[in-house]
């Protein structure tokens, strides 16, 4: 069946076009000023090639999505971690690059103090024809929450309309479960964190 991510790339994502055009752009430019969109002889390489290199170099959205993967993976892992041992993971044993992220992470668990209920939970509906994997469901504070972590730089309504089709399996797969919110933890490059309500 479809996954609820899947479903949501009908939708029109204007950001998304703005943030690829963005990164094609600063790759470009990065490429350009340090000479690498110079052939040996001088001369400068032609436009309709620059795409090309640009790719080639991974200087462009599809790196940086890449990359965003691998922050992706990288947080779960540290999810795992806490959920597992209920230790809030070591910063330091994570590559520099991804380290902010899981800082952010981290002051969340500490702030937050989530008590998990399960975490990398496949959940669908028959009824509606699609699935998907939550992150985690949590008591916070008294209150059952599901609380899904983005890398981005602010929210979007795709994230909340991922966690309201998760949230709508659940009388399906978990008719005894009644969850109190579904929240959208985001954490950033700088160590830092916000978290938005759905």
């Amino acid at each position: 069946v479809p996954s609820v991510t899947g479903i949501l790339k009908v939708l029109d994502k204007p950001a998304l076009l703005a943030w690829s055009e963005r990164c094609g752009v600063e790759g470009a430019l990065r490429m350009e000023r340090s000479g690498r969109l110079t052939y040996m002889d001088g001369s400068s390489v032609p436009v309709e090639d620059a795409v090309r290199e640009v790719r080639q170099a991974k200087e462009g959205a599809d790196a940086k999505r890449d990359a965003g993967g691998e922050r992706g993976l990288a947080l779960h892992e540290a999810q795992e971690t806490y959920c597992e041992l209920g230790d809030v993971p070591n910063v330091g044993d994570y590559d520099p690059e991804i380290r902010g992220y899981i800082t952010g992470y981290c002051r969340w668990l500490l702030r937050d103090e989530p008590e998990p209920i399960f975490t990398e939970r496949v959940v669908g509906s028959v009824e509606h024809g699609y699935a998907g994997r939550i992150d985690m469901l949590a008591k916070i504070k008294g209150r059952i929450v599901m609380p899904d972590l983005k890398t981005a730089a602010k929210p979007y309504p795709e994230q909340h309309l991922q966690i309201a089709g998760y949230l709508s399996t659940f009388p399906e797969c978990f008719p005894d479960i009644e969850v109190d919110e579904g929240l959208v933890v985001l954490v950033g490059a700088d160590g830092t964190f916000e978290t938005y309500p759905c």
